[in-house]
């Protein structure tokens, strides 16, 4: 992978004619208790257990600002179990994120970026949190001398679901972003608005699912049998967000997902209203508050894997599930920054069947240079 993480950034070089100009790095350690280590619904018994978190990234950049430019992340990071009971918990990730970025003209930027995120289990044989998410797309960017920008980008992603082959799919994209300055006070303060627009295929490596049963009551699980054709999935993304910038920052945003899959009992419908406050405390101290409402509807009834619908493949810790959240941090010396977190995950709205509960309390250090 270094070899690999290596090579890419030959080619960014390359591509922009420069050396790299800039960068930036950032490390971060802590303990941190975890209610539901095993991420199980209520009833099967959650287990609590310390955990230990570490992580590193670098960012480099460089290029020409009026011609191209180019940028390479590298992340890896760790979480570990202090009780051995749940060491199949362990667990490293890698990150590698590039880009490349050409101005064509003052309004016109074209690009292309790459991307891949892995979750590596230590212990365990097969971890039901492992995966592999790649990506690549190319993009072009308007922006107006209002500062309207607008950007189209289509490529391609893939997800590979290590412990079960028939969930990894791979299936192009579509993406459209519109931002937009809303207003412009006094001291800086700004209400900035953005919509999107995404559209995923996705041709699953398993079969699709039907229902097996005459017409008549609710399906029972031996009425979901694979067919003879591949599962296949059409996702719509679409986003609303707004956010304020002033001696405080907050935002507020709507995503609406629809999934609609050739497997019987896949489809979903979901809708996430998520808001968030920073502001500054005594003491130098900034606090955050997050929340998030996640409503779930299933057209279909659903029994085979529903686990799977619930994730996000977004990191080894992301939770598509209703939360909220308060983080504290302050800073000391030049680079460093104490961080204490709090959350709570919970089942979505409208799952009748859902007691999941996971509450999770950080504490640790960070440096950033």
């Amino acid at each position: 992978m270094i070899r690999r993480a290596g090579v890419v950034v030959g080619v960014l070089a390359a591509a922009s004619g420069a050396a790299a100009e800039e960068w930036r790095g950032r490390a971060e350690g802590g303990v941190e208790y975890d209610s539901n280590v095993q991420r199980v619904e209520d009833r099967q018994g959650p287990q609590a257990a310390p955990m230990s978190r570490l992580r590193a990234a670098v960012d480099v950049r460089g290029g020409q600002p009026r011609r191209a430019r180019w940028s390479l992340m590298a992340a890896g990071g760790a979480r570990t179990a202090l009780a051995g009971a749940v060491d199949t918990e362990d667990a490293t990730t890698l990150a590698v994120d590039g880009a490349v970025s050409r101005r064509s003209s003052d309004a016109l930027v074209l690009g292309a970026r790459a991307t891949h995120y892995e979750v590596f289990p230590l212990n365990a044989p097969v971890d039901a949190h492992a995966f592999a998410s790649s990506g690549a797309d190319l993009s072009a960017t308007l922006r107006d001398a209002s500062a309207h920008v607008a950007t189209v980008a289509v490529g391609v992603r893939r997800l590979a679901y290590k412990p079960d082959p028939d969930f990894d799919w791979t299936g192009a994209t579509l993406a459209v972003t519109v931002e937009q300055p809303l207003w412009r006070g006094a001291d800086a303060r700004a209400v900035d608005g953005a919509l999107g627009y995404r559209l995923e295929q996705r041709d699953y490596r398993g079969r699709a699912y039907v229902n097996a049963c005459p017409p008549g009551p609710m399906p029972e699980a031996r009425c979901y049998v694979p067919g003879d054709r591949a599962r296949a999935d059409l996702v719509h993304v679409a986003t609303l967000k707004l956010s304020y910038a002033g001696q405080r920052a907050a935002s507020l945003g709507y995503e609406l997902t629809v999934d609609d899959s050739t497997s019987f009992g896949s489809s979903l419908v979901r809708q996430r209203l998520s808001g968030s406050v920073t502001t500054p405390l005594p003491a130098h101290v900034f606090a955050t508050l997050s929340v998030v409402g996640q409503l779930d509807r299933y057209p279909e009834p659903q029994v085979v894997a529903r686990d799977i619908a619930a994730q996000s493949f977004d990191s080894l810790d992301g939770e598509a599930r209703s939360s909220a959240a308060v983080r504290l941090g302050r800073g000391f010396g030049r680079a460093w920054q104490a961080e204490l977190r709090w959350s709570l995950h919970a089942s979505a709205l409208g799952d009748a069947a859902g007691t999941f509960r996971r509450q999770l309390v950080y504490a640790g250090l960070t440096w950033e240079q």
